[in-house]
């Protein structure tokens, strides 16, 4: 019976790699043509939203990406906003892992 579990969560496993699978292709053959460093950027923003560990450090892969595509996006103040958010608490976290495993530190109230 455990082994049975096992593969079916084997499958299941997956299973939840084909829509990651769909829109990597659609990204490469309808996006790559069209603006290369949005499909970059696009494919790494895949990776990182559909992996199963997240880590601050992910986030720079695509970060450092948004320059090559930047004349797609509306740069609107709440666009600007939403960014400026997404770096403040990339710091935040960032910071309070580094205080955490370097320094020994209880940051855990930090992070909650």
């Amino acid at each position: 019976a455990r082994s049975r579990v096992t593969s079916n969560l084997q499958v299941m496993g997956r299973l939840l790699l084909v829509p990651q699978l769909v829109l990597l292709v659609y990204s490469s053959l309808g996006l790559a043509p069209l603006h290369l460093g949005l499909a970059l950027f696009v494919q790494t923003y895949l990776f990182v939203t559909h992996n199963k560990v997240i880590t601050a450090q992910y986030f720079t892969w695509y970060l450092c990406l948004l320059p090559l595509c930047s004349n797609v996006f509306s740069w609107t103040s709440r666009v600007k906003c939403a960014v400026l958010g997404l770096l403040l608490s990339i710091g935040v976290w960032l910071g309070s892992a580094y205080c955490l495993e370097m320094q020994g530190m209880a940051v855990h109230k930090w992070v909650w």
